[in-house]
């Protein structure tokens, strides 16, 4: 003697109809149902809405304002810092050029020692040009040397000079 409800199914995208479903009375389709929550669970979700124990609802606590750093004291820190990076790389960058002139004069020697054992080597043109090359690139590796030094020297002295 129980009751049954008729359920329309409706009808498929291909336009083709569902068959009908029977359900009984008072039944709720699983996507409508309320999750079980245990007594734990319950007990968590209050304290957490209600904040920590002994504490009013309202009473939350408040931000406190970001401390502020006198500018004028380390302002002359940071200009001194960005200096002395400034200085490292560009320390940096000729240290690596020098490395790169003496890796090519290098080459050379090596490429002119191998011409000198087998006269019938044969080197293709870009070997050339970096041979025809070798006095720019003493050169050049002359004056990256010099103004390395300058620049430690440099380094040094206003190092010594911050400490006094």
């Amino acid at each position: 003697i129980m009751s049954h409800t008729i359920i329309d199914r409706g009808v498929r995208s291909d336009g083709t109809q569902r068959k009908p479903m029977k359900r009984r009375e008072g039944w709720v389709p699983e996507v409508e149902k309320q999750v079980y929550k245990s007594k734990g669970r319950r007990i968590r979700e209050e304290i957490e809405k209600s904040g920590p124990p002994g504490s009013t609802p309202k009473a939350q606590p408040s931000k406190k304002p970001p401390v502020k750093l006198p500018t004028k004291e380390f302002s002359n820190l940071t200009l001194n810092n960005n200096n002395n990076d400034n200085n490292n790389r560009e320390v940096d960058k000729l240290k690596k050029r020098c490395a790169a002139l003496k890796k090519k004069l290098k080459d050379i020697a090596t490429l002119q020692e191998k011409l000198e054992k087998d006269k019938s080597l044969k080197i293709n043109n870009q070997q050339i040009e970096k041979i025809n090359k070798k006095e720019e690139f003493e050169k050049e590796l002359k004056e990256a040397e010099e103004t390395l030094t300058d620049l430690l020297k440099n380094k040094k002295g206003s190092t010594q000079n911050q400490d006094q």
